[in-house]
């Protein structure tokens, strides 16, 4: 006699599913013995039937039912699914491959109808364990992300281990980028360590010293950046190799040193050595050293940031040398100012 097929039996083609077809690599399924997430309903807790977190950090959830059974379970398995809309970005319902092949023509057609309006994809389970993804639909806009966070840490995940997806570049814009940063870490930062050098040589006999900072910039730049300290300051060095600071997309190397407040009014424009553009790190802006202003100083100061003179050095198409010679020029120039 043909043993009688349960909904928990489905269980295992859905997570092998989930892990194939879905690319999730974290899995909850509500078995004995198995990894189990417990969603908050009303005055009490549910476990999905099936529950992944994909490599991209969406949550995915799915509810099974055989349709034999009495009680509406087409219609229950659409509700458990709706009760977990907050928690997920795609929501599947999963019936027997058999059963779903005995309903009538008009049947199917409701079902399709009511699954894809309500935005839950259908999965069917043949006797051996294939699964048969019969209606895909688009991402739940509905989930709720303190409560996706929340599926995430009951699974042992940080809330905020999803890494950005800043898009693409294309085939070109990924060489020419891939040879800029080789470019920088094979001729520019040396440049840079060369001139640093020579000015700061006798750094190390009066206990001064100098050194390589990765930092994120306001305006998105992931610069390397070489800070000296000094009796009257600092300089930085940052090298940008995609003209994140001015958004141009144009290679350059800049020199920065903070400055106080009256700086752009008294000196800012006279100096011939050094300066082409000024820094106000409380917004991130980025202006020409002509349209710096006292006042725009004086709000940068008042709301607990410094300003800075910058002074852009673009190095593409250029001679090492000549590169190193205006290198030394502008950083010396800078240590000189007085902060």
């Amino acid at each position: 006699m043909k043993k009688r097929r349960r909904e928990e039996d489905m269980y295992p083609a859905i997570k092998r599913y989930f892990i194939k077809k879905l690319d999730c690599e974290h899995i909850s399924v509500d078995l004995p013995g198995q990894k189990k997430v417990h969603l908050p309903r009303n005055l009490s807790k549910r476990d999905p039937d099936v529950l992944g977190i994909t490599t991209d950090g969406e949550v995915v959830a799915a509810e099974g039912k055989l349709l034999s059974q009495s009680g509406q379970p087409f219609e229950v398995c659409i509700e458990q699914l709706l009760s977990l809309k907050s928690f997920a970005d795609h929501l599947y319902a999963f019936f027997p491959k058999e059963e779903w092949n005995e309903l009538s023509a008009d049947d199917v057609k409701t079902n399709r109808k009511r699954l894809k309006n309500k935005g839950i994809g259908l999965i069917l389970v043949d006797q051996k364990s294939r699964c048969f993804d019969i209606l895909n639909v688009p991402p739940n806009p509905d989930v709720e992300e303190s409560k996706r966070d929340a599926v995430k840490k009951q699974l042992g995940l940080q809330a905020d281990d999803r890494i950005p997806d800043i898009g693409c570049l294309s085939t070109s814009d990924a060489t020419v980028a891939n040879k800029l940063l080789c470019l920088v870490d094979e001729t520019i930062t040396e440049a840079v360590r060369t001139a640093l050098r020579k000015v700061f040589k006798q750094a190390k006999k009066k206990g001064k010293n100098w050194d390589v900072y990765p930092i994120a910039g306001s305006e998105g730049c992931d610069a390397r950046v070489f800070r000296v300290y000094f009796d009257h300051g600092a300089v930085d060095v940052e090298i940008d190799p995609f003209g994140a600071y001015l958004r141009d997309g144009r290679p350059c190397i800049w020199v920065s040193k903070a400055v106080e407040d009256d700086f752009f009014e008294t000196k800012g424009r006279r100096c011939d050595s050094i300066g082409t553009h000024a820094y106000f790190l409380d917004k991130g802006d980025v202006v020409s050293l002509y349209d710096a202003t006292t006042d725009r100083a004086r709000r940068c100061s008042e709301a607990g940031f410094w300003s800075f003179l910058m002074h852009q050095i673009p190095f593409l198409g250029r001679s090492r040398s000549g590169l190193e010679d205006e290198l030394e020029a502008v950083i010396r120039a800078a240590k000189q100012l007085k902060g």
